[in-house]
């Protein structure tokens, strides 16, 4: 059945799904601006925790994903960490919150643009920086996460700066941030959000798909080498949730859009290298 769109981001997979969808989409985008905006500013930090929890729990029992869980011994609920966690897709952010993290997220400014989102992110002291202003950038997560850790807060960053897969290379600031602030990093293995809502690659919201989580040990900031290629090894073998892949062909190449290839994935890394050479000597490359 071809899919039913229901505005410019969202689509049913089904005229029968539609009713289902349209109370997802609320739960997931409408509801929660409103609902946690109104917790951190009743409650504070702590109310905002508390609600931040009952929304993770109510998408995941609204989108009837097969969730998987592994690893929650690890983290210290007590405790202040910078969370880093592998990045497939905005499902990603309510399954975190239902950890015992006391979570503030790092969000791209573009998002911002969103007119229920951003309020959410204004309102409640949400980091919010831009990929592309570099050295600036870099300064707001290193104050405000520092600030943020300060208090007791986890501060959660998708290092690969990118929902485009599996193979898209980690950034450097988590440990830069974990080291000024004294705490460790706590890393977070996700795969299968990306086949619930794939915005923007496809508005269709699945229902019932499956999700793994691992939460692994924490790490201190000067044990971050190969942290990258363990936590990617985890997601690919796991036998519960497919990760994303990045297909170039399918997806483009995003021009404008800061990311690298992790050489891990050499023949991707190559064409990306490729590709990057061609725009410096030549201008965008128009596919």
């Amino acid at each position: 059945m071809a899919p039913v769109r229901l505005g410019r981001r969202i689509a049913a997979p089904s005229v029968k799904q539609v009713p289902r969808t349209i109370a997802a989409a609320l739960d997931l985008v409408v509801r929660p601006s409103v609902e946690l905006r109104r917790a951190f500013a009743s409650g504070g930090p702590p109310g905002l925790d508390a609600a931040f929890a009952r929304w993770g729990s109510r998408v995941v029992r609204d989108l009837g994903i097969d969730l998987r869980v592994q690893g929650l011994e690890n983290i210290d609920p007590a405790g202040a960490y910078v969370v880093v966690a592998l990045h497939e897709g905005f499902i990603d952010v309510p399954i975190l919150a239902r950890l015992p993290i006391r979570p503030v997220f790092t969000a791209r400014s573009e998002l911002l643009e969103w007119p229920t989102l951003g309020r959410f992110l204004r309102a409640t002291q949400q980091i919010v920086v831009s990929d592309e202003s570099g050295i600036a950038a870099a300064r707001a997560l290193l104050e405000d996460g520092s600030s943020r850790l300060r208090l007791g807060r986890s501060v959660v960053i998708f290092p690969q700066g990118s929902i485009l897969g599996i193979e898209t290379d980690f950034q450097n600031g988590a440990p830069v941030l974990a080291r000024r602030a004294g705490v460790r990093i706590l890393p977070v293995v996700l795969a299968g959000t990306h086949r619930v809502w794939e915005h923007p690659f496809s508005p269709t919201v699945r229902f019932g798909q499956p999700v793994f989580v691992s939460v692994l040990p924490p790490i201190y900031p000067d044990q971050w080498h190969g942290l990258q290629a363990r936590m990617k090894e985890a997601a690919l073998t796991n036998t519960h949730a497919p990760v994303r892949r990045f297909n170039p062909d399918r997806d483009g190449w995003w021009d404008g859009y800061r990311f690298s290839i992790d050489p891990t994935f050499s023949e991707l890394a190559g064409r990306h290298l490729d590709r990057l050479d061609r725009i410096r000597r030549s201008g965008p490359v128009v596919t």
